[in-house]
C-alpha cells in the first residue's frame, strides 16, 4: 500500500500527459508576459518621477511607492490568473477520462478512490502551484525597492495557493458530475462570481 507521500500511479500518469500539452507552456508564457506588461505599465505611470534629483530628498519615498505599485500590479495579475487557470487545469480531469473510456480502466485497478482523486488533484495542481511560486522571486526583487512588507509576500503566496487548491478541488468535484469540460468551467466561474 503506497503512502500519501509517495507519488501514485495516477499522479505519474497525469503528470506525464500534462507535460505533453502545449497549453501548459502557453500558460506560463502568458503569465510572464502579463507580469512584464503590468510592470511596464507601472513604470510608465511613474515616468515623471525624478529619481536622480538630489534636491528632491524624497527618492526613497518615490522608490517605495514604485515598489508598492509593483506589488499591487503583480498581486492582481497573480490572483486573477489563479482564479482562471486553476479550474481550467482541472476541469477535464474526470469527464475527459470518462468520455475516452479510460476512467473504467482506472476504476478496475487496485487503486483506492482516495488515491485516484488525490493523484488527479495533485497532478493538476502542480502546474498551478509552479505559477504561484514563479511570482515569488519577482516580488522579492521588487521588495528591494521598498514599499513592500515582507510578510505580505507570504500572505499573497498563501492566499494564491488556497485559491488554487479550492479552484482545482471544485473543478474536480464538478468534473465528476459533468460530461463536458466547458460545463465544469462555467460552473466554477459562476461559483467564483457569486
Amino acid at each position: 500500500m503506497p503512502s500519501l507521500l509517495s507519488p501514485g500511479p495516477v499522479f505519474v500518469f497525469e503528470s506525464i500527459t500534462a507535460s505533453r500539452r502545449w497549453q501548459v507552456y502557453a500558460l506560463r508564457a502568458c503569465f510572464v508576459l502579463a507580469l512584464l506588461a503590468s510592470l511596464t505599465m507601472v513604470v510608465w505611470s511613474t515616468v515623471g518621477l525624478d529619481y536622480n534629483n538630489p534636491k528632491n530628498g524624497a527618492v526613497a519615498h518615490q522608490m517605495g511607492r514604485l515598489g508598492e505599485q509593483f506589488y499591487y500590479a503583480i498581486s492582481l495579475i497573480q490572483i486573477a490568473l489563479v482564479m482562471l487557470a486553476a479550474p481550467a487545469a482541472t476541469a477535464g480531469s474526470v469527464c475527459l477520462d470518462r468520455a475516452r473510456g479510460a476512467l473504467a480502466h482506472v476504476l478496475v485497478t487496485d487503486l483506492t478512490d482516495r488515491e485516484i482523486v488525490l493523484g488527479k488533484l495533485a497532478a493538476r495542481l502542480a502546474p498551478v502551484a509552479a505559477l504561484v511560486f514563479a511570482a515569488v522571486p519577482v516580488l522579492a526583487l521588487a521588495s528591494l525597492l521598498g514599499g513592500i512588507i515582507p510578510e505580505t509576500l507570504l500572505w499573497l503566496t498563501a492566499i494564491s495557493m488556497a485559491l488554487a487548491v479550492f479552484g482545482c478541488s471544485l473543478a474536480l468535484a464538478l468534473s465528476a458530475r459533468a460530461s463536458k469540460t466547458h460545463e465544469v468551467l462555467m460552473g466554477v466561474y459562476t461559483i467564483w462570481f457569486l
